[in-house]
């Protein structure tokens, strides 16, 4: 898995925030590491991107990209506390594995889950029983402990 980092910001939020990505590129060179050792990702076969930036309101993360463009970006909001923005790298990485094997489909404001359509819901409650969020974050909990033992030998 090859990881390239950005990061958006104007200057005075930089560091106000530089603490949680001096710490989240640290995870991520450690994450890199890891998977390749471990195998867990499966050796995602496209480059990830991931971008430190200030998200809209209630939004933690985001995953987006395409197999056409053989790039996937994952945003982090480092306004959350970098337990949270791991959590959230692994839950967004679980949405990548969605896209490539082809379980989920965003097309033209419509979820398709395992081929079925899903409308877009302005409900956060509803979205978050939405199948494959369900799936992100159980993949999510499972990394966050094994990768936690794994770092931390616990």
């Amino acid at each position: 898995m090859q990881i390239t980092i950005s990061k958006t910001f104007k200057n005075k939020n930089y560091q106000k925030y530089a603490s949680t990505i001096d710490s989240l590129i640290l995870f991520l060179k450690n994450i890199e590491r890891w998977s390749k050792l471990k195998n867990i990702f499966d050796k995602l076969p496209v480059p990830l991107q991931v971008n430190v930036k200030v998200l809209p309101k209630n939004l933690r993360g985001r995953a987006y990209g395409n197999n056409l463009q053989k790039l996937y970006i994952i945003e982090v909001d480092p306004r959350e506390s970098i337990d949270d923005v791991i959590k959230t790298v692994f839950h967004e990485l679980g949405h990548i594995k969605q896209f490539l094997s082809g379980s989920l489909v965003y097309d033209q404001d419509i979820w398709y889950w395992k081929k079925k359509d899903f409308t877009n819901t302005q409900s956060h409650l509803k979205y978050l029983d939405f199948p494959w969020e369900v799936e992100a974050r159980a993949f999510a909990d499972k990394f966050v402990q094994l990768y936690s033992a794994a770092v931390f030998n616990l």
